[in-house]
């Protein structure tokens, strides 16, 4: 890595909890010096602007998370137990989560909406690529003979994100994690409906 990239990777790494907890809006020009140690004109040399700093923030902290899920999901062997995954990693994360300011793609997502369409277009990718990864993880369910076939894979995988998002956006506004419980403890609830196969452990 040259002394360039290495500056810009300095760059998303320190300002990463800052985006994540004030939001684009809300980050200055001096929050962004202060949190690198660094001149405006060394933060403007390696980014056109604040868009772009925000952006590559934000695909930092979602690749990030999708390594987090990926090392979670990897050992598991089968499709329903991978979607199982996805509630281990969340109940076991949500804490730090918490307090690097939140889940960056909901973050992002009420932050830029209607107000940055850069970063809602980047939100919106990455909200279909989460999407279609668990309708693929249940239509492999399906072909395994794991999977009740009546299952509608988008209709599952929109409540399976919609609850999780849902869950950590009331957990975070009011101080109160049950809510947060209860969208894992229905998320389950709702994997286990559709499941053909006993799986050991839901975690």
């Amino acid at each position: 890595m040259d002394k360039r990239a290495k500056t810009r990777q300095h760059i998303i790494e320190s300002t990463a909890e800052l985006f994540n907890k004030k939001g684009f809006a809300g980050t200055s020009m001096a929050d962004i010096t202060q949190a690198t140690g660094l001149t405006k004109g060394s933060v403007y040399g390696n980014f056109k602007n604040k868009d772009e700093v925000a952006t590559a923030v934000f695909l930092h902290n979602y690749q990030l998370i999708v390594e987090g899920i990926a090392a979670e999901l990897k050992p598991r062997n089968s499709p329903l137990d991978k979607i199982y995954g996805y509630v281990a990693f969340y109940r076991r994360e949500y804490q730090m989560m918490f307090l690097k300011g939140g889940c960056p793609l909901l973050n992002t997502a009420m932050d830029a909406d209607d107000t940055h369409p850069l970063l809602a277009e980047q939100a919106k990718m990455v909200l279909g690529k989460w999407k279609k990864h668990l309708i693929r993880l249940v239509e492999k369910g399906q072909e395994a003979g794991e999977i009740d076939p009546e299952t509608v894979p988008n209709r599952f995988a929109m409540m399976m994100i919609s609850l999780l998002e849902g869950g950590i956006a009331m957990a975070k506004a009011s101080g109160d994690h049950s809510y947060l419980f209860h969208a894992f403890e229905e998320i389950e609830l709702r994997i286990r409906e559709m499941s053909l196969i006993p799986v050991s452990g839901t975690s």
